[in-house]
């Protein structure tokens, strides 16, 4: 149940931005930040800064992957059999991408021919071993051959998504030899930029696979009876797999994974904005006035990842303590990427803040104005009182 939250107006703003956000993410045109790194054949690691994990696999062909230092990257492939590149996150802790509010932010241009390719989200369970593939794009026709039957269907993120399973027998994975049941919710028109909900998609996949048992088709070409439930899901990546004689590319030049402060465990961030009452507002290039005053610290409740309502407190030091926003003076020891918008929810552009410098210091050095502005970084919605 959504946390109960006063003030409605901020959160109504806050429901504009989120809505806005998802919009504005295909109008973002920055590309590539930070230092390149190009790898090929197998290769797995982490991307410095960003908590991000990649990873490379290919087999036959000439393949590669270069990953970037704000976690885009760019899968590259000619005349392979099988190659998958991917960048996202694991956790230790138990189903908590089931229970949270994780979000897949991307913006991608492709390229090439291939007999198969999915492109989207991706990753791994356990407890029962699992594989689930959440397909915003792909290359070739859907074949039922590669990913099963059509077993269901559900409507998030502006679109409906068909449900199916295969079942991978007695095959080479991440544990060893094991079989497993793969899941695919494939969208019904494909996109290249945008939001995917990726905890409020694996609890669609919950809500329809209960344990119940289904026969499937097999990666031996073979019909064979399993149990369906998808396990703790433990990774959450953007991903590239093709394969059959492939050559192309896919290249992610706007990617974010991570949580985001928008909703409760059984909500999305379309039902922020549709709660809203609002249309998502246009967006603009030009940096709109901004107001100078603040709303009071009661006013600023922000529902965390966690789903415990946080209140943002008022700067120790600072002369309105009691009617404004605490000033940001996050110095990192690294450069770090934010997404800027207004308090209509418009994204203003990226800032890079360089290592050494406060957030403050970085959005006014960029658009010179004093005001509220809302942030985003790793996933997650911030709002700063900005001044000279």
């Amino acid at each position: 149940m959504r946390k109960e939250i006063l003030k409605t107006g901020f959160v109504f703003t806050m429901g504009l931005a989120i809505s806005a956000y998802a919009a504005d993410i295909c109008s973002i045109n920055d590309a590539h930040q930070g230092e390149a790194h190009r790898i090929t054949g197998q290769q797995t690691g982490t991307i410095s800064g960003t908590g991000y994990n990649f990873e490379l696999w290919s087999a036959d062909g000439d393949n590669s992957m270069t990953y970037y230092g704000d976690g885009t990257f760019k899968a590259e492939w000619s005349n392979t059999w099988d190659y998958v590149a991917r960048v996202g996150i694991r956790s230790d802790v138990n189903n908590a991408y089931k229970t949270g509010n994780y979000t897949v932010d991307f913006k991608f241009i492709k390229s090439g021919n291939t007999p198969y390719g999915y492109i989207g989200v991706h990753g791994l369970a356990e407890e029962p071993q699992a594989e689930y593939f959440i397909v915003d794009d792909w290359f070739g026709e859907i074949d039922e051959a590669y990913i099963g039957p059509k077993l269901g269907e559900y409507e998030l993120d502006d679109a409906k998504y068909s449900v199916h399973a295969f079942l991978r027998d007695n095959i080479e994975s991440w544990t060893g030899i094991s079989t497993y049941v793969q899941y695919f919710a494939v969208r019904e028109a494909p996109r290249q930029c945008g939001t995917i909900s990726a905890s409020a998609h694996l609890r669609k996949l919950d809500e329809l696979f209960t344990g119940q048992t289904e026969t499937l088709p097999t990666s031996r070409n073979a019909q064979k009876s399993a149990v369906l439930k998808l396990g703790k899901v433990f990774e959450i990546a953007a991903s590239v797999e093709v394969g059959d004689g492939a050559t192309g590319s896919v290249e992610f030049t706007y990617l974010r994974v991570g949580t985001r402060a928008c909703c409760g465990p059984d909500e999305s961030s379309s039902s922020v904005a549709e709660s809203s009452g609002s249309e998502t507002p246009e967006s603009s290039a030009v940096v709109p006035e901004l107001s100078s005053a603040a709303p009071t610290s009661s006013d600023v409740l922000v529902e965390s990842s966690s789903s415990v309502t946080q209140e943002l407190k008022p700067a120790a030091n600072s002369s309105e303590s009691t009617t404004a926003l605490p000033q940001m003076t996050r110095v990192g020891s690294s450069d770090r990427n934010l997404v800027v918008f207004d308090m209509q929810g418009r994204v203003l552009g990226q800032v890079t803040v360089p290592a050494g410098m406060t957030e403050n210091g970085a959005i006014f050095a960029k658009f010179g104005k004093s005001g509220i502005y809302m942030v985003q970084s790793d996933g997650v919605f911030r709002v700063l009182s900005v001044t000279k």
